[in-house]
């Protein structure tokens, strides 16, 4: 084999390895459609829970049934998709929130997963 051929065969091969690697990250997308963006109003459930909270003793059934509420709702925010720009503003006002678990306590795979989605969609070509 001459070294323009194997040159050539190592760039197919990296080229075919970063498809192979690319592909499945590519499958776990939202199509970006008509359907309306659940991350606006999921945000605003948010925001209203959390002001809900703030109200209420702690350690009561109310307190932890808006907590898990809230968790729900962080954790749909972070995991889905924006499929609009009004999502994608959603996903970084809860990022950059004082009050979410996203902003401080949540771990670093569920950060990486909403800072991908908001990627996801700005290469999406949704700005």
């Amino acid at each position: 084999m001459n070294m323009t051929s194997r040159r050539g065969f190592i760039k197919s091969a990296s080229t075919a390895a970063l498809a192979a690697t690319a592909t499945p990250a590519l499958a776990f997308q939202m199509p970006i459609t008509g359907t309306p963006d659940p991350l606006p109003e999921w945000f605003r459930d948010w925001k209203r829970g959390t002001a809900r909270w703030e109200g209420i003793p702690e350690e009561t059934p109310e307190a932890d049934q808006l907590l898990a509420e809230n968790v729900d709702l962080e954790n749909r925010i972070c995991s889905t998709q924006a499929t609009s720009r009004e999502g994608v503003i959603a996903q970084l006002d809860l990022v950059l929130d004082g009050n979410s678990w996203t902003g401080g306590l949540m771990t670093e795979a569920s950060d990486r997963v909403v800072f991908e989605n908001i990627r996801a969609a700005l290469v999406g070509g949704l700005v």
